[in-house]
């Protein structure tokens, strides 16, 4: 194993002896193992250390671990703790992204301050292989199924052509104590899901799987540099900047084969995936808005338009007419009747429990509302789940409010309390027009 680490670090120029490192450690076997070897080529080590406070007990334990190996070998030990089960609780994030955030978050910030040469991680071909899949599952183009690379900035993986079991086999022949996550064996995260469960029986099929992913990742690698190359090419002939508006001409870009894939690389980037409902919006739907976290995208028959949202945008629309046609198109009017519609897109409130104007939003991590027939507050996160909303979906999930109490998410559920009942005298109606 160390063997194959050296020839990694020597033949694409990684670092040097000389170098300053610092090496994430766990306390796991992959990073502790790395440690070893890494000390056994004679470079020159610190270590960093993330307490996520996940695993209550265990995680400590961890820590302490990690504290006494650099105090046995004389390295020095950076050590950081984040709270994520109270600190990120209305995080609208999976608790594996969080934690990740914060990792590279701070190694970035350490490689700031003290002037590190390389940022160290211990990933290996199986965290590959893994990875792959997951990129194949969310579907992220071929650049996601490039994988994980030798080298990213300044984060460097010399294990990546590793091997989990030459790793066991050299922790097993030096005696190597590691601590073990025994989380990694629950399937309550994808990645454990896609490890304990699809790989192995993919193994079945072809025992062989993590070499012949990896080579299929080397294809992937070249035929993403292609892409670059095509797509760089051809964005100078349909793409137009207006001050902060990037305009993407449809009418040329449909004229060269692989246009999708071209619209794909291209919009990206600024956090759009859908590109079928995009196109079909571009043919049937002038003027359809999609939203991503950061920009919002408008489509025509003969361009694309993406730009920047802004604050306002995020914040809030205010309802001050009976009919709107931004963010949403929709109408608004008082009503005498107390005939509830079953149709989704019409909702019916009662109007002496609104404070007005209303407020059309785009819904945030920490909001909640009651559903209509239950007692009980719920996440709109979970709301999302429980209605198996793609990501588009979210992204495009408008809510309706009263002050800061969400009473409507758009087309989908009103809020129990803002109900119509027996003792309602006048009825508020809001339609979505589609």
């Amino acid at each position: 194993m160390i063997q194959k680490i050296k020839n990694i670090i020597t033949e694409h120029s990684l670092f040097t002896s000389e170098k300053k490192i610092l090496l994430a450690i766990s306390g796991g076997i992959d990073s502790v193992c790395l440690f070893y070897a890494l000390r056994g080529l004679n470079y020159d080590i610190e270590l960093a250390h993330c307490n996520f406070k996940l695993r209550g007990k265990e995680s400590d334990e961890d820590e302490i671990f990690i504290r006494n190996l650099a105090k046995k070998f004389s390295v020095k030990l950076h050590s950081k703790s984040f709270d994520i089960p109270n600190s990120f609780k209305d995080d609208n994030r999976s608790v594996q992204m969080i934690a990740r955030d914060l990792r590279y978050d701070w190694f970035q910030e350490m490689f700031e301050n003290n002037l590190y040469d390389s940022i160290v991680t211990a990933h290996h071909i199986d965290d590959n292989l893994e990875t792959f899949f997951i990129n194949l599952i969310r579907g992220t183009g071929i650049k996601g199924l490039s994988g994980i690379k030798y080298k990213r900035d300044n984060i460097i993986r010399p294990m990546i052509l590793v091997h989990k079991d030459e790793i066991y086999e050299y922790a097993t022949k030096n005696k190597i104590k590691y601590r073990v996550d025994t989380s990694n064996f629950k399937n309550d995260y994808v990645r454990n899901k896609i490890r304990n469960k699809i790989i192995p029986l993919i193994k079945e099929v072809n025992p062989s799987i993590g070499k012949t992913i990896s080579n299929e990742i080397m294809i992937f690698n070249e035929a993403q540099q292609i892409i670059s190359k095509y797509v760089g090419a051809l964005s100078q002939k349909i793409i137009t900047n207006d001050e902060s508006t990037i305009k993407i001409n449809i009418e040329i870009l449909l004229g060269f084969s692989g246009y999708k894939l071209v619209l794909y690389e291209i919009i990206k980037h600024y956090g759009f995936k859908h590109i079928d409902k995009i196109l079909k919006a571009v043919r049937r739907q002038s003027g359809k808005q999609f939203f991503s976290s950061t920009h919002k995208l408008v489509t025509n028959r003969k361009e694309i338009l993406i730009a920047p949202i802004k604050e306002k945008e995020i914040v809030e629309f205010k309802v001050k007419k009976t009919n709107i046609d931004f963010p949403v198109k929709m109408r608004f009017k008082i009503s005498k009747s107390d005939f509830i519609s079953r149709n989704i897109n019409i909702a019916s409130f009662d109007y002496n429990k609104l404070v007005f104007p209303l407020i059309i939003r785009r819904w945030k991590s920490g909001d909640k509302f009651i559903p209509l027939g239950m007692k009980k507050f719920k996440k709109l996160s979970d709301f999302f789940i429980d209605e198996k909303y793609s990501i588009l979906d979210k992204e495009n999930q408008w809510i309706l409010c009263s002050q800061e109490n969400v009473i409507w998410i758009i087309g989908r559920r009103i809020d129990e309390r803002y109900k119509i009942d027996s003792k309602t005298k006048k009825v508020y109606l809001a339609e979505l027009l589609i």
